[in-house]
């Protein structure tokens, strides 16, 4: 509940009326206790165990990569033509997952993957000189 003080206490005040410092710390405060609560609220980590979650989770990175390529473009698109913005929002996010999901399969994990061999490997070839 105090970590959800502090943030609504900082959504009181605009940034500009705080030192930087201050408003800065405030958000910090706030995130370390929702994190917390996070960590101790067992009904909280049964949700975040649902297999749709776990999926954006593991392709989050891939996401992060993707997001700001995919989604400029569109908005230039939809400013530029008579499109919605609920068609902007759509079609991007679901172009984002698709992408997200395929860059995560093809590029993100087989990488990881042989990042994890060659740290092998060369842990072994430093063990047999020592």
């Amino acid at each position: 509940m105090l970590s959800y003080g502090i943030l609504l206490f900082y959504n009181f005040y605009s940034a500009s009326s705080l030192p930087p410092i201050f408003s800065d710390f405030l958000i910090e405060m706030g995130l370390l206790g929702f994190l917390i609560f996070c960590i101790r609220c067992t009904a909280l980590q049964n949700q975040l165990e649902r297999p749709l979650l776990r999926c954006l989770g593991e392709i989050s990175f891939s996401i992060y990569l993707l997001h700001a390529v995919i989604f400029i473009p569109f908005i230039r698109y939809v400013y530029s033509s008579e499109s919605s913005m609920i068609w902007l929002f759509l079609t991007s996010f679901g172009l984002i997952l698709l992408l997200g999901q395929l860059f995560y399969t093809f590029i993100e994990n087989p990488s990881r993957k042989a990042g994890k061999l060659f740290g092998i490997r060369l842990a072994n070839r430093f063990a047999r000189k020592n």
